[in-house]
């Protein structure tokens, strides 16, 4: 009779032993696959939540600075060589390679105004755009829709008193307030935004733009790779990935994936544990077949290869189902 042979008989004469053994092990494999699987699509989907979560490349025109110092003491610096960023850059982003990795392109034209004897930072945006990309933006009232309604700034709604519906003149042009933006405690709280062209116009700067915030997809493509195509696409721009936004996406998903790792871990080792308590415990209960086996020329290796050969079994077969 061969050694499989004699392993084998005695898990069939021993079957609710070997049955139990297989399911706690069945057990530890269902839940690392499950675990492993579960933590792939959960490193996906909370990269794309946190890639489309605010801007992680900066578009702005290209300066060259001149630092002034003397006798190791600053006095200020010059900039100069501004090159304006033209408006058909956005264009020129989305047609860039690794387009389809980009969430959001959302162009901006700064410019300070007074209202009611107060000067007020007003931003010519794209409405489509920028809340695609700030979807955690409260808005109390509607998006706006028209070329004359504008969103504020909670401070600067508190300071001069609007609310939705309020009117107020820029530069000499009625607008309306459609929301007011709920109290985000950054300086988006001290702005007023407004349509693209309506900015453009009020500041007589038609087809210009102060700077470029770009959502992409770090998943899908490197964020230094779609930086440098945009760069390229963009030889007067200067082109700056930001990296804090970068390096927090990917310190959540380690912490997600080393969770993940640790319980996965503790569940085979559980697993394991049980199916060699269970191996012992039958090698103590075959202590006369064990002699006998020995006395009749089985050398330690044949009982040795014995008892691996049911342990691969079980753990063969509480692996397969466990897997399935």
């Amino acid at each position: 009779m061969r050694l499989e042979e004699i392993a084998l008989g005695h898990l069939k004469r021993r079957k609710g032993k070997a049955i139990l053994c297989v399911l706690g092990l069945a057990l530890g494999v269902a839940v690392f696959t499950a675990m492993t699987v579960i933590l792939q699509v959960m490193e996906r989907e909370v990269a794309e939540s946190i890639d489309r979560y605010g801007a992680n490349i900066l578009v702005v025109p290209r300066s060259e600075d001149l630092s002034l110092t003397y006798g190791g003491i600053s006095v200020g610096g010059v900039t100069y060589r501004v090159r304006d960023l033209p408006e058909g850059a956005v264009r020129a982003i989305w047609s860039i390679k690794n387009a389809e990795s980009l969430s959001a392109v959302a162009p901006k034209l700064l410019g300070a105004v007074e209202v009611k004897g107060r000067r007020v930072l007003l931003v010519g945006v794209l409405f489509d755009q920028e809340l695609r990309m700030k979807p955690w933006w409260e808005l109390e009232g509607h998006r706006p829709a028209q070329p004359e309604e504008v969103l504020v700034g909670w401070r600067v709604a508190e300071g001069l008193g609007l609310r939705p519906g309020s009117e107020l003149i820029v530069q000499g042009r009625l607008l309306r307030v459609a929301a007011v933006l709920r109290e985000t405690g950054s300086t988006e709280d001290d702005l007023i935004y407004a349509g693209l062209a309506l900015v453009q116009e009020l500041l007589h700067q038609r087809g210009r733009l102060s700077l470029i915030e770009v959502s992409a997809l770090c998943t899908s493509c490197p964020i230094e790779e779609i930086a440098q195509q945009i760069a390229a696409a963009l030889p007067d721009a200067k082109v700056t990935p930001l990296r804090q936004a970068v390096k927090g996406r990917e310190a959540t998903v380690q912490r997600l994936a080393g969770f993940a790792l640790v319980i996965s871990a503790v569940v085979v080792l559980v697993g394991a544990l049980m199916t060699a308590v269970t191996m012992i415990s039958s090698v103590n209960e075959r202590t006369r077949e064990i002699g006998i086996l020995r006395a009749i020329g089985y050398r330690k290796v044949h009982v040795m290869r014995l008892i691996l050969v049911e342990a691969v079994a079980i753990g063969a077969a509480g692996g397969a189902l466990g897997y399935l």
